[in-house]
């Protein structure tokens, strides 16, 4: 899993995809977005596949503002 936080300059998905980074969280400062690699490309998800039970799209940025 990686967690992209920083909105100044952004890591390209390729290089994610390349190391086989299963999940991919990005937060913008004001929403997340979480990409799952699906046959070696990100496609956006409603949810993580490693916490399938806990709504981080809901969560995540609640607490952290």
């Amino acid at each position: 899993m990686a967690i992209e936080i920083d909105i100044t300059s952004r890591t390209h998905f390729d290089n994610y995809e390349k190391l086989g980074v299963p999940e991919l969280w990005r937060y913008d400062g004001s929403s997340l977005e979480i990409n799952v690699l699906k046959e070696g490309k990100y496609v956006i998800s409603e949810k993580g596949t490693l916490f399938p039970n806990i709504p981080v799209l809901e969560a995540i940025p609640r607490y952290l503002k």
